[in-house]
């Protein structure tokens, strides 16, 4: 008989959902305020610099090549505008690579970049710009406290995301230090035979043009693609695991065939109860950040099956 992966009743899944949930807020609570006012500092120290060195942004054009070829400068930059401007924005605006080296090579883009960043310029916390004066010290003041706060949180936000690279690290070291599997190189997967072979996994790969951040070939020679998946409420739960993995999940076994393919969802943060059920429904197996070892015992079963 096929070894089958785990799945949940009601009962479990909310013993498990509960546990998430706990580990999300003791997380989010003894998360180091440190690292905030690290960001913010830095920032503040940038920003004002990029204020003085502008004529409190005033002079934003005649001093692009000297804010926009520093790095940190022209990261500040990008956040006068409202909203703030990404790199990807940025890049895309202008068609341009922000690279220091690049904009040496073709100095004329650094002109075209300061022109969407003040396209863009937020009037409301920079309002003297568009009355051609100086700004009063409490002013100047706001606009540097507030452009450095929202610097340092968008930096916070990457720093939490970071978090949920963790979760799926530890998820490799389990697999390759409790269930022996060896990691390889990621490859294009678009049929059930490519990828890692029997006893493997690899990294985040494109599988029938859905990326799934980890790809195991089991001992039965079925794949088995996994996304990891933090999120921070229950409402967003949906669009982390219904959207971003169910429907990804069901295009994966509906290519690749049910008997090739076997989706898993794991999970880290708060999740609802309705969409965990429907997720299993959907075809997922789930596992959590918590608990590794239902995920090895599975894998560990598939040795008994003959290769396909």
């Amino acid at each position: 008989m096929t070894a089958t992966p785990p799945r949940w009743d009601n009962e479990q899944l909310t013993s498990d959902r509960l546990t998430a949930t706990t580990q999300f807020r003791e997380e989010r609570t003894t998360e180091p305020l440190d690292h905030y006012l690290e960001f913010y500092e830095d920032a503040y120290s940038v920003f004002a610099d990029v204020m003085e060195a502008s004529d409190d942004l005033r002079k934003l054009r005649e001093t692009a090549a000297d804010l926009l070829l520093n790095k940190s400068r022209q990261h500040l930059c990008r956040y006068v505008a409202s909203p703030p401007l990404s790199e990807d924005d940025l890049k895309t605006l202008g068609d341009c690579s922000l690279a220091i080296g690049a904009l040496k090579a073709n100095p004329d883009n650094i002109d075209i970049l300061m022109e969407y960043i003040l396209m863009g310029l937020d009037r409301e916390r920079f309002p003297w710009v568009g009355e051609d004066r100086e700004p009063s010290e409490s002013e100047r003041q706001a606009a540097i406290v507030s452009t450095a706060a929202m610097f340092a949180m968008r930096k916070m936000e990457t720093f939490r995301r970071g978090r949920g690279k963790a979760f799926e690290k530890a998820l490799k070291v389990y697999l390759a230090e409790e269930c022996g599997l060896t990691e390889v190189k990621a490859t294009v997967i678009s049929n059930a035979s490519q990828g890692p072979q029997i006893g493997e996994f690899s990294g985040e790969s494109s599988v029938v043009g859905g990326k799934a951040d980890i790809v195991v070939r089991l001992f039965d020679g079925r794949l088995l693609p996994i996304e990891c998946k933090v999120s921070n409420s229950e409402t967003n739960s949906y669009k982390r695991l219904i959207h971003d993995c169910g429907e990804k999940a069901q295009a994966w076994v509906a290519d690749l065939g049910v008997a090739n393919c076997l989706p898993v969802a794991a999970l880290s943060g708060c999740y609802s109860l309705g969409n965990l059920n429907k997720a299993q429904n959907m075809g997922l197996t789930l596992i959590w950040s918590h608990d590794f070892e239902p995920l090895g015992t599975f894998i560990e079963s598939t040795l008994a099956e003959p290769s396909a």
